[in-house]
């Protein structure tokens, strides 16, 4: 397979690791969830270089639909700006700073789910600390849905270090 090809998901591959379609293995729910917008074969091999069975998957999920092949010249969408950081927005009792733990979740998010979803958008629409953390209770049942465990908890717990929460 050409490591310069690029893929996206499509509508049913959103569907599928959004609205809780469970149509597809663990593995390949796993890469499905790392194909954002203009991915390479080659980004996917770095992201995941322990993956054996990497190029069937995604012949499986290109030609199941859930992937579409994106042209060679297109770029990839441009990445949001970060938000700027607010002068002192903190939880009450707590040390950190919202505005940087804002950005490192949605980091994570974006190299996880990708920056059109609604997990993306609800952290990046928290205007208060409160709404804040409940996107991030929130974002981590998405994360372990569509990803593991493991990388929910890791998620949840780095942006609440952040804050002290």
């Amino acid at each position: 397979m050409d490591q310069n090809l690029s893929f996206a998901r499509t509508e049913k591959g959103r569907v599928e690791l959004l609205e809780g379609g469970r149509t597809l293995k663990p593995r390949q729910r796993q890469v499905l969830f790392l194909v954002s917008e203009a991915v390479s074969v080659q980004q996917l091999k770095q992201k995941l270089p322990t993956c054996q069975e990497l190029e069937p998957i995604i012949e499986q999920l290109w030609e199941g639909g859930y992937i579409g092949q994106v042209k060679s010249g297109q770029a990839p969408a441009p990445q949001p700006a970060v938000p700027a950081k607010p002068a002192s927005q903190t939880v009450a009792g707590a040390t950190g700073d919202i505005a940087v733990a804002k950005a490192r979740a949605l980091e994570i998010i974006n190299s996880l789910v990708g920056d059109r979803s609604p997990v993306y958008k609800k952290v990046n629409g928290a205007n208060t600390p409160e709404e804040f953390i409940a996107a991030v209770s929130w974002g981590k049942k998405v994360i372990a849905a569509v990803a593991s465990a493991s990388h929910a908890q890791n998620f949840e717990s780095e942006i609440l270090s952040l804050i002290n929460a």
